[in-house]
């Protein structure tokens, strides 16, 4: 059975993450972004843990790290649903 719809979902309103690519491009320093890493403080990378766990331990640990275009959060579960 198809479950497919021809349903319209309607845009929604919402402020980019980056207003100004130029400005942030000319003010980003890698130096200050690798210093929220764990491996700024170890040496050593666990890419599990940045990807991860970091997120877990975090304030957002109660929302989706994965979110669509529009915004909605996608949850997945082992089952890929």
């Amino acid at each position: 059975m198809n479950s497919f719809t021809n349903e319209r979902i309607a845009a929604t309103a919402a402020s980019p993450n980056l207003e100004n690519y130029e400005q942030a491009r000319g003010q980003f320093r890698w130096e200050e972004v690798e210093r929220e890493f764990t491996w700024h403080e170890t040496g050593k990378i666990n890419m599990a843990y940045e990807a991860v766990d970091r997120h877990a331990e975090s304030s957002r640990r109660d929302k989706s790290p994965c979110t669509t275009a529009t915004g909605r959060e996608k949850r997945r579960t082992p089952s890929g649903k």
